[in-house]
């Protein structure tokens, strides 16, 4: 896109993610990536595709799947060496979990005990422990993405 634009980097997004046991050793061709892609068991790409347009609000999303061409190890060894300088330079970005089914337990664990807190503000003796939202973030922490030294290293920058 750099290269389209005069070298010039415009703003964009990132998708952190990670396949983890749900890569698969299929390739793909997708229209407009002018290279093969590796499935996922979990979704294809052009499921992934639709999601990103669906679901960021900038002109361009960092999608290593369609960014870096899997299957050729100089070009990939190249695009990996950039992902701290590509993930720290975007604008904003999006996790993407596997388990986001654990997601909205959690935010009523969470806004349960913010209930308890503000209903016992005076009485502070009285608030209860997180126990629910702790257990809930327990479970959220599961997922692969919070697994991965990639993806902690993408949210750190």
């Amino acid at each position: 896109v750099a290269a389209d634009l005069g070298g010039k980097i415009p703003p964009y997004q990132v998708l952190s993610y990670t396949w983890g046991r749900a890569a698969s050793n299929s390739w793909e061709t997708l229209e407009g990536i002018p290279w093969k892609l590796r499935s996922s068991i979990s979704k294809p790409p052009s499921e992934v595709k639709k999601l990103v347009l669906g679901s960021f609000t900038s002109r361009y999303v960092w999608v290593d799947m369609f960014c870096i061409p899997q299957d050729c190890p100089p070009a990939k060894a190249w695009e990996v060496s950039r992902q701290e300088s590509i993930f720290r330079d975007a604008r904003g970005g999006m996790a993407w979990l596997h388990q986001t089914f654990r997601v909205l337990p959690l935010y009523f664990g969470v806004h349960s005990w913010m209930q308890d807190i503000r209903a016992g503000f005076h009485h502070k003796d009285t608030v209860k422990s997180p126990d629910l939202a702790l257990s809930r973030l327990e479970e959220l922490l599961k997922d692969p993405w919070f697994q991965s030294t990639w993806t902690l290293q993408e949210a750190l920058l």
